[in-house]
């Protein structure tokens, strides 16, 4: 993720098709060439076997520099097949999105309640995998992987591509989303703004949510404050540690509407509580490294190989090949037919 919570490709592979070989092959370069030593890092993804073989196959990823997290959306669809309730499968997406510890627990005994079968299945899956509450900040309130999903359609069309004019096609994509941003960001910094857009949108909203708190000073000297929103219970704000009870701010790195009021209320910026990797400048220097021309062929030297192509490559099956991947129940949706 860049500064701006948009995707960042790190890196592409051809592969013959998804599975464990593949996708251990592909992670272990992703660990060995592209993430720097000491530096941790998250990975959220469904619960492919190939992927999770490649986790116990690879050396790095058995590390505690690397965490793992289960897609919510995934982990929620192949929920719903086995039990095929639509308020278990709210439940659910429920207990798995509240950044809150005790409603994590309440949530999950009304599943327990509803259907003790969907409970157990859900509680065999290590909790700090798929509920953002136990989640230790480490996948940035990220819940599912639509975005990488979404980035597909960028590239949409050059999957049915020769080899060749599926690289050039995919190299200048990215020379163009490239240029875009940094284009986008020079835009941002011209016009005055700290932050880029979405982290910008953020905190305006943040700013005026903060109109409908109130705040009990506990502790001046060490930043405890009660934040109450309305109706709801008051939270405890500790300004000093950069926490709240209510959890976004952990699980999301990112302040969250009671720090704001808090810092409204102490007539200070908000500036100096969010991290530097949401600012501008770090949006900027993502962009900053120019990927340069790619050469022609026909100035490229000859290797002098002769090309076979794989005999998996041939096709077997009479008709049309596959082109788009299966739909399961997560592209379902309810009929707008009236009733």
């Amino acid at each position: 993720m860049n500064a701006n919570r948009e995707i960042f490709p790190l890196a592409y592979a051809v592969v013959e098709s998804e599975n464990t070989n593949s996708w251990s092959w592909f992670l272990e370069h992703i660990m060995t060439y592209v993430v720097r030593p000491n530096r941790h890092v998250c990975i959220i993804s469904d619960r492919h076997p190939g992927i999770l073989s490649a986790y116990q196959s690879v050396p790095q990823l058995k590390t505690s520099q690397v965490s793992k997290r289960f897609c919510l959306r995934h982990i929620r669809s192949n929920f719903m097949t086995k039990f095929r309730s639509t308020e278990v499968k709210k439940l659910c997406w429920q207990a798995g999105s509240t950044p809150m510890v005790s409603e994590f627990y309440q949530t999950m005994a009304q599943i327990r309640a509803t259907n003790e079968n969907a409970f157990t299945y859900l509680n065999a899956i290590p909790r700090e995998n798929w509920a953002l509450c136990f989640d230790d900040g480490r996948r940035y309130g990220i819940l599912t992987t639509n975005l990488s999903e979404s980035f597909n359609n960028v590239l949409k069309g050059c999957r049915t591509l020769p080899i060749t004019a599926l690289v050039k096609a995919t190299y200048n994509k990215v020379v163009q989303l490239f240029a875009d941003r940094r284009r986008a960001g020079q835009m941002w910094r011209q016009a005055g703004f700290l932050y880029p857009q979405n982290i910008w949108k953020d905190i305006l909203e943040r700013s005026q949510k903060r109109h409908q708190c109130t705040i009990v000073p506990h502790n001046r000297t060490t930043g405890i404050y009660s934040v109450s929103i309305r109706d709801y219970p008051p939270v405890t704000v500790n300004l000093s540690r950069c926490e709240c009870d209510c959890g976004f701010w952990k699980q999301n790195g990112f302040p969250c509407v009671h720090a704001y009021a808090t810092c409204y209320f102490l007539e200070i910026t908000v500036d100096h509580l969010i991290p530097d990797v949401y600012k501008l400048g770090a949006y900027i220097r993502t962009y900053a490294t120019d990927i340069m021309p790619m050469h022609d062929v026909s100035a490229m030297p000859d290797t002098g190989y002769v090309v076979i192509p794989p005999q998996s490559a041939r096709r077997s099956q009479t008709g049309r090949p596959q082109r788009t991947r299966f739909t399961n129940e997560m592209d379902m949706r309810p009929s707008r037919r009236a009733q």
